[in-house]
């Protein structure tokens, strides 16, 4: 799920050349998918962050990459090997979800309540899911 996660992020991203589509767009097509499977969305928060936010300097045509070229005018390959955090993030996060490590999954009751089609709140009461 987050090597699918990652892909759909980095290839909107590349595609749309917005930063916004790009965060937004994959975690409203992949909530569902997370919560049914029983990951945490905090999985798909920290997915599309490692693949949306900071790859995005590393494409010129984007707006993060735009942005810091213009700014630094130095071109987007130039620095891009040395922008270790933006390109070491997303190969951290698909070796951890590999070796199943730092993927949490919900609760037993948690994924019950939403395999039911409710939601289950912080405070232990559950509350009729949104469509």
């Amino acid at each position: 799920m987050v090597l699918t996660s990652s892909v759909t992020t980095a290839s909107v991203g590349t595609v749309v050349g917005d930063v916004y589509t790009t965060l937004v767009l994959p975690g409203r097509l992949l909530h569902g998918q997370y919560k049914q499977m029983g990951y945490r969305t905090s999985v798909l928060s920290r997915t599309i962050e490692d693949n949306g936010t900071l790859l995005s300097p590393l494409i010129p045509w984007n707006m993060g990459g735009s942005f810091v070229a213009a700014t630094t005018g130095v071109p987007t390959l130039l620095y891009a090997p040395f922008a270790f955090a933006c390109w070491l993030s997303p190969l951290f996060g698909l070796l951890w979800a590999l070796l199943g490590r730092f993927v949490p999954r919900e609760s037993a009751p948690a994924r019950q309540a939403t395999q039911a089609g409710r939601v289950s709140s912080s405070s232990g009461s559950t509350a009729p899911a949104e469509a």
